[in-house]
């Protein structure tokens, strides 16, 4: 027989593979207090244009538009570690001036729920 068909005939069977192992539990850790940690992450985006071949089913893109450069955007995000209540802003770089105004008015607006921030993880 081919090995394609043995194959075939093991994994119709279940027993083309050994069977996977128990998973480990999944061990979350969260602080007992909101304020006690608060995350900061920023994900860039890419900015265009117009929209892609996938809505359009174009693909032609001139010389002018291929050498465009448009640019990213930046969603700089901080949440708080116990109750997951999030501040999002999208910005236009990640400049020690943008990043500390947002750190402020993220920090204002977790004082405004009554949350006091103790620690800050990037």
């Amino acid at each position: 027989m081919s090995h394609a068909t043995v194959s075939r005939c093991l994994a119709r069977r279940g027993l083309s593979r050994a069977p996977k192992g128990p998973r480990a539990a999944v061990r979350r850790f969260e602080w007992p207090c909101p304020g006690d940690l608060l995350q900061m992450d920023v994900k860039r985006f890419a900015r265009f244009d117009r929209p892609g071949h996938r809505v359009t089913g174009d693909r032609y893109r001139s010389g002018k538009e291929k050498r465009a450069r448009v640019g990213w955007e930046y969603a700089h995000s901080m949440i708080d570690d116990h109750s997951r209540l999030v501040y999002t802003e999208l910005l236009g770089d990640e400049q020690a001036p943008t990043v500390t105004g947002f750190v402020t008015r993220a920090l204002a607006f977790y004082a405004a729920h009554g949350i006091a921030a103790k620690r800050l993880q990037t």
